[in-house]
């Protein structure tokens, strides 16, 4: 069995927005929040890299489709960045930022 732990940037930013998209997507088909997931999870390691090297603490979110909530999802989206950020300028160094 690996053993796989989870970072600060899965459960403070990366894991904060796909939750809030999927929430704004939660009328649509299966398929486009499958293919919402897919993009997550496509962007996951280039999302990661920025984040971890402190290159840019914008998250690049997956093409929307027509959403419910977008003045919503933004707002929550900069919350999962500023929650992140401040755990990075607490201490860049902190080896639970990034897996």
């Amino acid at each position: 069995m690996s053993c796989y732990f989870s970072s600060v940037f899965d459960n403070k930013l990366h894991s904060c927005a796909k939750r809030i998209a999927l929430h704004c997507h939660k009328n649509e088909s299966n398929y486009a929040k499958k293919k919402l997931e897919r993009s997550f999870a496509r962007s996951r390691a280039y999302q990661e890299r920025k984040f971890c090297d402190g290159i840019n603490f914008q998250l690049s979110f997956p093409p929307l489709m027509r959403h419910q909530c977008a003045e919503e999802f933004f707002a929550a989206k900069r919350k999962c960045e500023e929650n992140y950020v401040n755990t990075y300028i607490e201490n860049k160094a902190d080896e639970t930022l990034c897996r």
